[in-house]
């Protein structure tokens, strides 16, 4: 099923859909934030972070307008059918910022977003039996993960920003072809301080790279909007007891396919998302990660967060410090139309190398996991699998 009819949907059942496509992965996310705010959220010394939540409007709109004139013949009568954006949605989502000085932090945000479309059939234009119908639906959920640097000047309370960065696009329900997946951001806006609590409304543009067309809806490349941001400005876990917590950033690529017997190869997919690093001892730690990672063509994904959790161990050699990691991997689904979701539970295994530069620990690794079981996947014609194999390129950045 490679999207939704406006014809065969109607509004209420786009809403129920639209609820249960993503709520598995909405409890993902939920679940992790919510892990990660109770255990550094305890009093705690060293570098500081910015945990908060951003909402907004777009001021574009979202679809290129598109107009088809039929003149009619001796059956048919003449048309016009128009194609354009529908109504501006609400814009929202979560902000983690890490600071890295006084000026210079590294701001990431998840951002849910509805581009809404519009249809305007008339029949019989110009005459006295000219009758209109207009319908109004959501043509694509979109995920929104724009990663940012961000520059602040002075030391005021109202302290004016610059950032830029790059923004990936995940789509939950979408026609094919659907938006762009990648693109990159830009904005300007003032951080005003309230003790610990920091309120940023800004102006962002985001510049997407060329979509692919299905002739009626084509979506902008060009996106401004209008976002306010609250946060709260708490210190990273860097200790809790005698444990040095680490907060960072993963992500990287596939290396091989995620389905099989499938009559045609797929895109290779990059994946994103968020570690959290406790050491237990000189040599040894526990890395816990919250990765987004969709499975599918490039027309339809089902949409899963991986969860694993892996006991690590470094050594060094020469002058480098390695690390191998092994552990079990959990992982929750959603957007499955239809199709039977993917194993739940896994074992990862894998080796890499840390290097520190100043505040940064960057950590590429080889990356291993066999999932307990291939089920079938009917999101694409054929008699496929999904791989239970998954080998990936993974780079950590931790702070």
């Amino acid at each position: 099923m490679d999207g939704h009819s406006p014809a065969t949907l109607g509004p209420v059942n786009l809403r129920v859909q639209f609820i249960f496509s993503f709520v598995p992965t909405l409890t993902a996310v939920a679940f992790f934030v919510a892990f990660l705010c109770v255990v550094v959220g305890s009093p705690l010394s060293g570098q500081e972070f910015r945990i908060g939540f951003v909402g907004g409007t777009p001021i574009t709109s979202n679809f290129v307008r598109s107009t088809s004139v039929y003149p009619g013949d001796t059956v048919n009568p003449p048309s016009i059918w128009t194609a354009e954006s529908g109504a501006r949605s609400f814009i929202a989502g979560l902000s983690l910022e890490a600071l890295i000085s006084s000026r210079f932090s590294i701001e990431g945000n998840v951002l849910h977003r509805d581009l809404w479309a519009k249809q305007i059939y008339t029949l019989n234009p110009g005459s006295t039996a000219a009758s209109t119908t207009t319908n109004q639906f959501v043509a694509s959920t979109t995920w929104e993960f724009p990663v940012l640097f961000k520059y602040t000047i002075g030391a005021n309370r109202w302290r004016p920003f610059v950032d830029g960065g790059v923004s990936f696009r995940s789509l939950e329900r979408t026609g094919s072809p659907g938006p762009s997946r990648h693109g990159f951001t830009g904005g300007a806006g003032v951080a005003i301080e309230f003790g610990r609590i920091q309120l940023t409304p800004q102006l962002r543009y985001t510049r997407w790279a060329q979509s692919e067309s299905n002739g009626f809806y084509d979506v902008k490349k060009d996106q401004l909007e209008f976002l306010t941001g609250i946060s709260y400005r708490m210190p990273t876990a860097m200790r809790m007891g005698n444990q040095r917590i680490t907060v960072g950033a993963v992500g990287g690529a596939r290396l091989n396919e995620t389905l099989m017997g499938t009559p045609y190869r797929l895109a290779k997919r990059a994946f994103g998302g968020v570690s959290l690093d406790v050491n237990i001892r000189r040599r040894l730690s526990i890395e816990a990660d919250g990765i987004y990672k969709p499975i599918g063509t490039a027309g339809y994904s089902v949409l899963t967060w991986e969860f694993p959790v892996l006991l690590k161990y470094h050594w060094g050699v020469g002058g480098a410090r390695l690390f191998s990691e092994a552990g079990p991997s959990f992982r929750a689904s959603g957007n499955l139309q239809g199709s039977i979701p993917p194993s739940n539970f896994g074992f990862t295994g894998g080796v890499g190398i840390e290097k520190r530069a100043k505040h940064l620990l960057v950590a590429p690794a080889l990356r291993y996991t066999r999932w307990s079981e291939g089920r079938g996947y009917r999101g694409s014609s054929g008699s496929t699998l999904y791989n239970p194999n998954s080998l990936d390129l993974v780079f950590g950045i931790s702070f």
